[in-house]
């Protein structure tokens, strides 16, 4: 007898809908995904962000800590082997 006989309920994903979980999600990240790009492209065509040199390059530090981040996090595995 296995762990699972003993319950009555099955296991598959689907909800009431017809959706499952992981079709949700994946929707899901495609709307974040295009709410993040789209709020990435406002301060380019913004007049206040492209007059103001200090906002600039704020988020041009921004951008390379976010680059070295990545980088850094990449490499992580190999230096751990």
């Amino acid at each position: 007898m296995s762990t699972h006989d003993d319950h009555d309920h099955d296991h598959d994903d689907n909800d009431e809908d017809g959706l499952t979980t992981i079709m949700k999600l994946k929707i899901a990240m495609i709307v974040i995904l295009f709410c993040v790009v789209y709020l990435g492209l406002i301060p380019a065509y913004s007049k206040y962000f492209r007059s103001s040199k200090v906002i600039l390059t704020l988020m041009n530090c921004f951008a390379g800590g976010v680059f070295l981040a990545m980088a850094f996090i990449h490499i992580l595995p190999e230096s751990v082997e």
